[in-house]
């Protein structure tokens, strides 16, 4: 039986470890699907994909991880990026938000307990996008009423 997700969530790192947890950890649930890419260029050719969240791992070796997340935005737009850090610098981590990181995570030495924060983070983030889609339709069925209104009132206007 194919799996029809409601969120799909890329992860970017070069070891794999984190997408394996949470792979693991979503594998039950219908909801979530766990796309893993190797490099921020291999996610890149798959976001016509439309990943609800994007993960980034702080682990590149020979690369500047800014650059890629620099890169990353030139395509993503809108979705929420999370970045997993072993990084404790209270300054470099509060710059994070000027390059479009939405949230962060600095790495636990227990992988369990990262693999549950990140967990929380992720529901919470779909929780966040689910309340935005509902105010956007809410919104536009709003906006659909009162042309239909108005065009009502129009034509009472004009025939009477």
């Amino acid at each position: 039986m194919k799996r029809n997700p409601k969120h799909l969530i890329f992860v970017i790192e070069s070891k794999g470890n984190y997408s394996f947890l949470l792979q693991s950890k979503f594998r039950k649930s219908p909801e979530y699907q766990i796309m893993d890419f190797k490099t921020a260029d291999d996610s890149i050719h798959h976001l016509y994909l439309k990943p609800d969240l994007i993960i980034l791992d702080d682990y590149w070796p020979s690369l500047n991880v800014m650059n890629i997340i620099a890169r990353l935005q030139l395509f993503i737009h809108k979705t929420p990026l999370l970045f997993l850090t072993s990084f404790t610098n209270h300054s470099f981590l509060l710059s994070l938000s000027h390059y479009g990181v939405e949230d962060y995570l600095v790495k636990e030495e227990d992988s369990n307990i990262l693999a549950d924060r990140l967990i929380n983070r992720i529901v919470n983030s779909m929780n966040k996008l689910e309340t935005k889609k509902k105010d956007i339709l809410e919104t536009l069925i709003l906006f659909a009423i009162a042309g239909l209104m108005l065009s009502v009132l129009l034509i009472y206007l004009f025939v009477y």
